[in-house]
């Protein structure tokens, strides 16, 4: 039956989504089925939209099938939405499941964070940076050797820093409102100094939504330890 939960929660992303919205989607998916061996699949994406709907999914599967084995997927999708969208219906998920496990961790996390405002929306230089680090700093998280409640307390203080950014690092470009409406994977390791084009404003905090998580962290039982 967990087998076909996942495989179901695979599909839907993957494999029953039309193609036009396949680009919409930020995951990490850790399949572990070898004894003994740890997998960690890790996730970040920012995304910048003009689109009139906003129906981006972000998602962490972990699945195990194994003796003495770690699992860990985690994924983070920041979702800029410029344009003034019509509808803003975003999908976080988080699925972690163990079948016929001995003495595994198996754990998923999802973190999602959707602004939506009336002009272009875009990353401060700053911004860009402490992404990027940030980003570094999750990814190292593989050989740190935590416990479930440590990693958890590593991504809600990155989930923290995120919010912090898009608080203070983030401003419109209202003359740009008409921009082409293909979606943007930003990369924020780049250079983001001549990111931001004089003129802009920082967009009103309660533009739908505001910076929030969905949710901040996944619920139990998404993150599972089996003895």
């Amino acid at each position: 039956m967990r087998r076909l939960i996942l495989l179901v929660v695979v599909a839907v992303l993957f494999g029953a989504a039309p193609a036009h919205a396949q680009g919409d989607t930020t995951a990490a998916i850790a399949v572990n089925t070898k004894d003994g061996a740890s997998l960690f699949d890790f996730a970040f994406q920012v995304r910048k939209t003009m689109k009139d709907a906003v129906e981006h999914t972000n998602a962490a599967v972990a699945y195990a099938s194994c003796t003495e084995c770690s699992t860990v997927a985690i994924s983070f999708q920041v979702v800029l939405a410029g344009g003034d969208p019509d509808s803003v219906t975003p999908t976080n998920i988080a699925v972690a499941l163990n079948e016929e496990c001995a003495s595994c961790v198996t754990a998923a996390f999802a973190y999602q964070f959707v602004i939506a405002g009336d002009g272009l929306l875009l990353l401060t230089g700053e911004g860009q940076r402490r992404l990027a680090q940030l980003r570094q700093d999750l990814r190292a998280l593989e050989d740190a050797d935590l416990t479930i409640e440590q990693l958890q307390a590593q991504l809600d203080s990155a989930a923290d820093e995120i919010r912090d950014v898009l608080a203070t690092e983030l401003v419109s470009d209202p003359r740009r409102r008409e921009e082409d409406e293909e979606e943007v994977d930003e990369d924020p390791e780049a250079d983001g100094d001549d990111a931001v084009p004089e003129g802009t404003v920082t967009p009103e905090p309660t533009e739908t939504p505001t910076p929030t998580a969905t949710p901040s962290a996944t619920p139990e039982p998404t993150a599972t330890a089996t003895p």
